[in-house]
């Protein structure tokens, strides 16, 4: 029960840092450009895609939850 819960508290952390934490702005804004109109076209929308990604709490808690389990339960 202790693990579950330490499990959520990281994932949550993590999450939270991702999404809006001042040390990935510069990271995300980069992401963002490289997605936009500005972007290679070959690029653009993979980029796009994590942009979309990055912004979006679920999304992201998603992708944190299924690489924290892979880690913790491997």
């Amino acid at each position: 029960m202790t693990q579950l819960i330490m499990y959520m508290i990281v994932a949550y952390g993590m999450t939270t840092i991702l999404v809006y934490g001042s040390i990935f702005n510069g990271l995300r804004n980069k992401i963002k450009i490289a997605g936009s109109e500005v972007g290679h076209y070959l690029t653009r929308p993979i980029f796009k895609f994590i942009s979309e990604l990055i912004s979006c709490m679920l999304c992201t808690g998603t992708w944190v939850g299924f690489f924290l389990s892979l880690l913790f339960l491997s």
